[in-house]
Parts: structure tokens; C-alpha cells; sequence
């Protein structure tokens, strides 16, 4: 599929089951997908986060970070800004964590539900 658009299902964990579903484009960022959270959760924006690669247990796996803070330049290191979400995400199911604000730690279960063909004169998010 030449253009994709991924549908998230985005989870807060805390008691009372809070979701958001969040569909972008494949070449988005996921600096991108960061502020369509921030914006669909109606937080400030103005606290650090973090996205890791997970799995079917919700460990933490690779980290995507807001910035670089290492210092030391390593490209080893992947940042929201420089990547794009189809570099990282390739199937149904696959799961990410996202962390926002590191003094409150609010996280959010984040689920690819499903990859669909963009419609005509839509945008995403």
C-alpha cells in the first residue's frame, strides 16, 4: 500500500477506561503523533515524552524520545522529530507505550488497530 494511514487506539491507564482513536499518515512523524495525542488528551504540551516499541506483554522496548539529551550526537538514537512512523510500525496489533510528563508519568497503551487506504479530501490526523 503506497500511501497508509494507521489507526491508533490510544489507552490511558488509570481506572476508568479512557481511549482515543488517532489516525496518521505513515510518512508523519511521530513528533506528529505526539502532538495529535497531546491535542486529542487536551494536555498542555509542555512536558517531555517518550514513545518505546513494546510488545504483547507491554514491556518497554526501544526508545523514540522527544530529544537527543546523550550530548554525545549518538545516531543510534532515535528521536520523534526524525522519524517517521512507517519506519518503526509495520503491522496490525503492533504496540507502542507512550509516557508524557516524567513528574506525573502518564501512560498511555498505544495499539496499530488497523492500516486503511487514505480517503479522498481527508486529512490525518
Amino acid at each position: 500500500m503506497k500511501n497508509k494511514v494507521f489507526h491508533f487506539r490510544i489507552l490511558i491507564d488509570q481506572s476508568e477506561e479512557v481511549f482515543r482513536d488517532i489516525k496518521m499518515n505513515g510518512s508523519d512523524s511521530f513528533e506528529d503523533f505526539h502532538l495529535a495525542i497531546v491535542e486529542s488528551f487536551e494536555f498542555s504540551g509542555d512536558e517531555m515524552a517518550s514513545f518505546y516499541m513494546s510488545n504483547e506483554d507491554w514491556d518497554k522496548g526501544e526508545e523514540i524520545t522527544q530529544m537527543d539529551m546523550s550530548g554525545t550526537g549518538d545516531e543510534g538514537i532515535k528521536t520523534m522529530k526524525d522519524t517517521p512512523l512507517e519506519e518503526m510500525i509495520f503491522e496490525e496489533e503492533q504496540k507502542l507505550l507512550y509516557l508524557y510528563d516524567f513528574m506525573r508519568m502518564w501512560i498511555f497503551f498505544v495499539e496499530l488497530v488497523g492500516i486503511i487506504e487514505p480517503e479522498a479530501g481527508q486529512t490525518y490526523p
